[in-house]
C-alpha cells in the first residue's frame, strides 16, 4: 500500500521516494527470508502445499506494488497479469487454510514443535 498511498497523499518528491523503499527493503523484503527461518522440513507434511503456496504468493507479489504508479502507466499488461495471479495464489492459500485449519489443536502440538513457535 505505501506504494499505491504515499505518492498521492504527498508531493512527488524524491525523499519521500527514498523513505518508502526504505520501508519496502527493511520491512516488506523480510518477508522473503521465510525460507531461511522457518523451513519447510521441520513442519508437518499436512502443511507443506500451504508452505509452498506461500512462498510463490510472495515470489509473484515481490515487486509488483513497487513503483505501482509508473506501472499503471507503463505496463498495464505485466501490472495486470501479477496482480491476476496474485489474485489467484491468494484465492489458493485461502483453501489451503481451509483444509489444515483446526486439524492440530494447540494443546496437542508435539513438544519440539512448541519450542520452535516460542524461538524469536
Amino acid at each position: 500500500m505505501d506504494y499505491i498511498l504515499y505518492p498521492n497523499l504527498y508531493d512527488k518528491n524524491s525523499v519521500y521516494q527514498k523513505n518508502i523503499d526504505k520501508i519496502y527493503a527493511d520491512e516488506y523484503n523480510k518477508l522473503f527470508e521465510i525460507k531461511n527461518k522457518l523451513p519447510k522440513e521441520i513442519m508437518l507434511e499436512e502443511v507443506y502445499d500451504l508452505y509452498d503456496t506461500y512462498i510463490q504468493l510472495i515470489e509473484i507479489d515481490k515487486d509488483t506494488f513497487k513503483n505501482y504508479e509508473y506501472n499503471v502507466f507503463n505496463k498495464k499488461t505485466i501490472l495486470s497479469n501479477s496482480i491476476e495471479n496474485v489474485k489467484n495464489k491468494l484465492y489458493e492459500l485461502l483453501e489451503l487454510i481451509k483444509d489444515v485449519k483446526g486439524k492440530y489443536p494447540s494443546e496437542f502440538i508435539p513438544f519440539e514443535y512448541a519450542v520452535l513457535l516460542e524461538i524469536e
